[in-house]
């Protein structure tokens, strides 16, 4: 890491540490810091500090700049798997469901990390303002990470940030604003917009930017707010770019480049958060908390979690309620845990084919059939793209000893 860069960065943690609130402390310190936290929210910043590693938790993201200042954490977006600590930074411009947890308390010191609030009518502002295109050249001056190749092809844009001198020094008068709340008034709209250029000046521009459209709409937000709104609904890509007026192709690579995650990927992950929510806070049984998210069955909901990551967090699964919902106490534990999963154990396509019309029970479309699919997401694709109901046309023809056809639709035998 640049010199400069780790000065401004060590910075940002001495103020930050101080003015941390410490899970566990005496109720003395906890009052000690209201005024920090008040300070804090005026900013627009969360500020932790822990001294032991956590485990994995299903959290929900609003548009942020997360920053570990101390330590390293782990974070899980989608197929996204990455430990990282105060060399990078990871921006979320959309309402996002991530599963994250302490791995390195940097011994001593603690962990200590910040999340900065993005205002989505500032960043609007400062595009609108900027001379040169937000992302026309990443850190070093070069093209931004995500341009063309010589060969046409884009490549990646990479799901951590670099830190560049001039960004790690805006957000270290940001965070020290915390030691001068006097100044926050004058001096927050003007540092907020110079945090939000240099951000705009890096490689991760283009994640910011992919949110918005032409006129300004926030398509990425939009589709956001309609799965997080109406989660048990059955959504398909079609369905959901109706609803946005936009086409399918372009919701999908947007929501890709802005998430990190297919919109089929987020409303799963976005379900799973909110039926361990309602299974700990209201104790409701598995079977309950699966029906209101929109699982169309226990025993699909608890494929989706039976390869969780990690165990032995103590205490059992009976406190949450299985009342004989078929979910295997496994599937509990994870839950009390927080623990999140990866989706190592999607079905082949007819067998994907096999479960949605068993559970029909009756005859469906090729459409029908692709939609419910790509809901529940029981196949993958490839290439990542939702899929399509000529595919499924095409196996039910080349499967004839398990799928009936008929002109219009498809049924088991």
């Amino acid at each position: 890491m640049d010199d400069r860069i780790a000065q401004h960065l060590d910075r940002a943690a001495a103020t930050a540490s101080a003015h941390a609130a410490v899970p566990g402390r005496d109720r003395q310190d906890a009052v000690a810091r209201v005024g920090s936290a008040h300070h804090a929210e005026t900013l627009g910043l969360t500020v932790s500090k822990v001294h032991e590693p956590t485990g994995l938790f299903d959290r929900r993201y609003e548009p942020s700049m997360s920053v570990v200042l101390r330590g390293r954490k782990r974070s899980i977006v989608g197929d996204d798997d990455q430990v990282w600590g105060r060399e990078r930074f990871i921006i979320t411009p959309v309402d996002l469901p991530v599963v994250a947890g302490v791995v390195d308390t940097a011994g001593e010191q603690g962990f200590v990390a910040v999340v900065w609030r993005l205002d989505p009518a500032v960043v609007g502002e400062v595009v609108a303002s900027m001379t040169v295109p937000a992302g026309a050249a990443g850190a070093t001056g070069s093209p931004a990470a995500s341009a063309s190749s010589p060969s046409g092809a884009v490549s990646p844009l990479p799901r951590l940030g670099s830190w560049t001198a001039p960004l790690a020094d805006a957000f270290a008068r940001l965070v020290g604003l915390l030691d001068a709340p006097e100044d926050i008034p004058v001096l927050f709209p003007l540092v907020s917009r110079e945090v939000v250029l240099r951000l705009l000046q890096t490689e991760q521009a283009p994640r910011i930017t992919a949110a918005l459209d032409g006129t300004g709409v926030a398509v990425v937000a939009g589709a956001t707010a309609l799965l997080n709104g109406r989660m048990a609904e059955a959504w398909s890509m079609e369905r959901l770019a109706r609803e946005l007026r936009v086409s399918e192709s372009t919701l999908f690579a947007r929501f890709k480049e802005a998430t990190g995650m297919t919109p089929a990927q987020y409303l799963k992950r976005t379900r799973l958060g909110e039926a361990r929510r309602r299974m700990v806070v209201h104790g409701d049984t598995a079977a309950q908390a699966a029906a209101a998210v929109g699982f169309r069955s226990a025993s699909h909901f608890s494929r989706d979690y039976r390869e969780a990551a990690g165990g032995g967090c103590g205490g059992g699964a009976g406190a949450v309620g299985g009342g004989g919902s078929g979910v295997d106490d496994r599937t509990l534990a994870v839950f009390r845990c927080g623990i999140g999963t990866r989706d190592d154990d999607v079905m082949t396509l007819h067998e994907a084919m096999i479960e949605v019309l068993r559970e029909n029970a009756a005859p469906m479309t090729s459409r029908e059939i692709a939609d419910m699919i790509n809901a529940r997401e029981l196949y993958r694709r490839k290439d990542g793209r939702p899929l399509p109901a000529g595919q499924v046309s095409a196996r039910a023809r080349n499967y004839d000893r398990l799928f009936i056809r008929t002109s219009s639709q498809i049924n088991l035998r």
